[in-house]
Parts: structure tokens; sequence; C-alpha cells
């Protein structure tokens, strides 16, 4: 499930379930096996909010959160779980996004991708090479769902 996407960024993604800016992701309970999101811009700490509340409440696990700005670890420095709790790579080469045109496009800034309850030693395989590899001890929920690469 990809909670903020579009019908043009789902062609990359192919998410078996997204909501686009009409659904409204914030509006929508995230209950699905595994959830793949890049929060909207000036969003990132509702998104991130919504997001560990969810989990919370045991409704989501194998969660990955792509980072669009490093900036982003400072925005969420005051939250009760951080990236750093989790599975994180801090990425070698900045990430080619797509805009609302589906023109792809990196950022001036680097990214991140962070693996919430996911299995570490399966995400350490998966983004060996990438980037800076950072084990958080921390889960959210006790299960820990099988990590399935994007």
């Amino acid at each position: 499930m990809d909670p903020f996407s579009s019908h043009t960024a789902n062609q990359r993604i192919q998410a078996t379930r997204f909501f686009d800016e009409e659904s409204d992701g914030f509006a929508q309970p995230w209950e699905s096996d595994a959830i793949f999101y890049n929060p909207p811009g000036k969003q990132v700490v509702k998104a991130w909010r919504k997001m560990t509340e969810e989990v919370d409440a045991e409704r989501a696990d194998n969660i990955i959160f792509v980072g669009f700005s490093v900036e982003q670890l400072c925005i969420l420095a005051s939250e009760k779980y951080h990236p750093t709790d989790f599975s994180l790579v801090l990425l070698r080469k900045r990430i080619s996004f797509l805009d609302d045109n589906g023109n792809t496009g990196s950022p001036s800034h680097g990214n991140f991708i962070c693996g919430v309850n996911v299995d570490h030693e399966r995400f350490s395989t998966v983004f060996t090479g990438k980037g800076k590899i950072i084990s958080g001890k921390h889960a959210i929920t006790r299960t820990i769902a099988p990590f399935t690469a994007v």
C-alpha cells in the first residue's frame, strides 16, 4: 500500500492499493501487510505520526519510508520514534523521483530509506553497497514481517 501516491506514481511503485490526493491517505486506515511511502512535502511529521500511531495499534508491519531529504531526520528528532530507531540506509546516490507529470528528477540533497518493523538482516542484504546502513534496535510491534525489496 502507498498512502501518498497518484495513478502516475503508482505505475512505478505498483502498489496493489494506494491513496491519491483525492482519497486522502491521512484519512484512511493504514491496514496492510506492507506499506511504502514518501510523505508529501511539508507533511513529514504528520505522516510519520500517522505511521507510528497505526503501527502502535498493530495494524501495519513491513513499512518502507522513503526520505526525500536527510534533513527530515532533523525534523523528526523530537518524535516518540525516530527513523534511526529502525533499519536505515543513508543513500550514496540520490533517488530519481517522479513529479506530478511523471517526469523523473533527483533532488539536490541526500535521501534515506527507513525500514520500520522489517527484518534488519534482510534489509541490510537488499541495501548493501547502496549507502551507510544503520541498525536501529527498535521495533514498534513484536511481530516482524518478512521484508520485501521495493
